[in-house]
């Protein structure tokens, strides 16, 4: 314990020195960009995991989320003071949905934080069970800052993505006003200088989504190549372009989810969050009769079962499948008929990945993908319906 408030009271020191008030951003980025820094608030989070990672062996009762202390965690630990004080530099609009979120997330993290931090430097004694719960706080606040930091993160790279592709489409019009315009000569020379440059573009590209920015950038042009050659309101080009943001921000989202599952070993905290998240959802969708229908829900979602099964992989498929099953169940019961033919399609395809006994992980991120969708949307319609 001593050791552990000796690393509290250094962290305290570094966090003292950051004067937010002066707008100086380089003498921010100098605090917590120097390694001593970094590696000073790396060894207080390494030294919470052994005490509460050991309290947790001997006491077998509390179940904490696991946090990588590595240093790009530590980093987006500082990136909240970053997006809170100087959201130019993040290329963050401050008044964005993503940014509200990632900002509220991140308040609530940096209050833990104090907390476990203040309980530490200020009590000579220490209750275990005290300060093993104002941990806890902190971990399940820092992983909700987490998964909004990636969100925020890929819905930037999609806007690179996209301006790298307007930045080629530029390019390969000069190569036609070059045709029309200069001699043959020069413009064999300018057309030569211009493809090198958009085959940079298109490395670009693919350093930021080796997997899909080559579909990306595809889709993209497409959709630049229909607005002007269509001539297309501007209202309907930032229309199929969100559609296309949109549909890119999804899959990047399972993506990663199917990956932290299919780890070793699995890394189940988002899965977990959202099914949590998909409970709440579904709950706040009942207009009667709430009580009854959250019981029903504790009684076949046992979230504390399921990320054990899923921590150990020692999950029964049979019960997996019944939580989707009494999902889409409620899902049926409060959606509008016109969406009757879409939940048909998707539940035929989700019944045959079942039938074939395909990885759980696969079905799991298939059911999420279609559910947590509609009913945020069978919400959004409640509100709307209540307001009017």
């Amino acid at each position: 314990m001593d050791i552990l408030k000796l690393n509290c009271l250094k962290v305290f020191e570094i966090i003292e020195h950051v004067d937010f008030n002066d707008k100086n951003f380089m003498k921010f980025i100098g605090i917590i960009t120097n390694v001593e820094n970094v590696k000073t608030i790396q060894l207080f989070f390494i030294k919470l995991n052994e005490f509460y990672e050991e309290y947790e062996n001997k006491e077998k009762k509390l179940k904490f989320p696991k946090v990588d202390f590595s240093i790009k965690n530590i980093k987006k630990i500082f990136s909240y003071f970053t997006i809170l004080y100087y959201p130019d530099i993040m290329n963050l609009d401050p008044n964005s949905i993503t940014a509200k979120n990632l900002k509220s997330r991140g308040a609530i993290m940096r209050i833990h934080f104090l907390v476990v931090m203040n309980y530490i430097k200020n009590n000579e004694e220490i209750d275990n069970e005290k300060l093993l719960s104002r941990i806890k706080d902190f971990l399940f606040s820092f992983q909700d800052y987490d998964t909004r930091f990636e969100e925020w993160k890929n819905m930037d790279r999609e806007c690179l993505i996209y301006n790298l592709t307007q930045s080629w489409c530029e390019l390969d019009k000069d190569i036609s006003y070059s045709e029309k315009e200069n001699s043959k000569e020069l413009h064999d020379i300018t057309k030569e200088h211009i493809d090198i440059e958009k085959k940079k573009i298109i490395e670009k590209i693919l350093l930021l989504d080796k997997d899909d920015g080559e579909d990306k950038f595809k889709n993209y042009f497409k959709i630049i190549e229909e607005k002007e050659a269509y001539e297309l309101k501007q209202e309907e080009f930032i229309e199929n372009l969100s559609i296309e943001l949109e549909r890119n921000m999804k899959k990047s989202f399972w993506d990663l989810m199917k990956q932290d599952l299919n780890k070793e070993p699995p890394v189940f905290i988002s899965f977990i969050n959202n099914l949590k998240e998909l409970k709440h959802t579904i709950v706040a969708c009942v207009i009667k009769n709430k009580l009854e229908v959250r019981n029903e829900l504790d009684k076949v979602i046992d979230i504390e079962l399921i990320e054990q099964m899923l921590k150990y992989k020692a999950y029964i498929y049979k019960d997996l499948v019944n939580v989707i099953r009494c999902i889409n169940s409620y899902l049926w019961e409060f959606q509008a008929p016109s969406e009757d033919e879409k939940t048909k399609k998707y539940e035929d395809k989700l019944n045959k990945m079942i039938e074939k006994g395909e990885d759980i992980v696969e079905v799991l991120i298939y059911f999420m993908a279609y559910t947590m969708e509609k009913f945020e949307n069978i919400l959004l319609i409640k509100y709307q319906i209540l307001k009017n």
